[in-house]
């Protein structure tokens, strides 16, 4: 509660095309331009921060990005399924790469809107 809000604040969460543990990131040529130390690698990596996850959280990715977001976005939903009691989802969204899946959470029927709905409890 280091800001004073309570863990129980954030509902759910949708995690869409993510980096959830950022040490492979700092050592491929992004490190090159991406300029965190180790003490922020660890902090800004989800996958070290399990036990601060309080809501259910859906991860997804478009099935035509690269393996690297796939496999990371498989491994933290198996992470939160074996760490926290809260519901994890991964979802895949055919047609879509790393750029075209944010914009099917603009709208209701998109994979990601749909998604964002049945979480706030407004579509069954």
């Amino acid at each position: 509660m280091k800001y004073g809000v309570p863990a129980s604040v954030l509902k759910g969460g949708v995690s869409v095309s993510g980096m959830y543990e950022l040490a492979p990131v700092m050592m491929s040529a992004r490190s090159s331009y991406v300029k965190i130390s180790k003490d922020e690698t660890a902090a800004l990596s989800a996958l070290r921060q399990l036990e601060r996850i309080a809501c259910p959280i859906v991860a997804a990715y478009g099935d035509g990005e690269s393996p690297e977001f796939k496999r990371q976005s498989r491994d933290f939903v198996a992470a939160l399924k074996a760490k926290v009691k809260h519901p994890a989802e991964l979802i895949e969204v055919k047609g879509a790469n790393h750029f075209e899946i944010i914009e099917t959470l603009a709208s209701a029927d998109g994979a990601l809107g749909k998604v964002a709905l049945k979480q706030m409890g407004l579509v069954a």
